[in-house]
């Protein structure tokens, strides 16, 4: 979304096979979609196509806070985890606290054919729905 050049942040994200999608925090009209689609696909790619390696880290709560703190009210609170550590995937230049399994770069996703499938808009959220093609 970012690099579509929307300021649209993520709210919530579903990452398996069944139906993964992000879902960030806004609107966009409906005569708008279309081209936001088309440019969420072209990105896509682009990220794709620069092969971007993923980097895992463990790092203490403060420094997890600084990495991920891209916004002025964030939507981690790190202070409440039980561990003095948190584990931080970076995918694609973006850092985000997460425990699952991930690619080893973006250009893994090129043999699978993925890419992004839909947009959906709902109650001040914006579902971008991905997958293989």
């Amino acid at each position: 979304m970012k690099r579509a050049g929307t300021g649209m942040l993520p709210t919530k994200g579903y990452h398996f096979l069944e139906g993964p999608y992000v879902e960030y925090k806004g609107s966009v009209p409906l005569p708008e979609r279309p081209a936001l689609l088309e440019k969420l696909q072209t990105v896509f790619q682009e990220l794709v196509h620069e092969d971007i390696e993923t980097k895992i880290e463990i790092l203490s709560n403060r420094k997890a806070q600084e990495l991920c703190d891209r916004v002025a009210e964030n939507f981690f609170d790190f202070s409440d985890s039980a561990s003095e550590t948190v584990r931080i995937v970076t995918v694609a230049g973006w850092p985000s606290p997460c425990g699952g399994t991930h690619v080893k770069s973006t250009g893994d996703l090129k043999d699978n054919k993925w890419n992004i499938t839909g947009l959906k808009c709902k109650k001040g959220a914006v579902r971008v729905k991905y997958g293989r093609s």
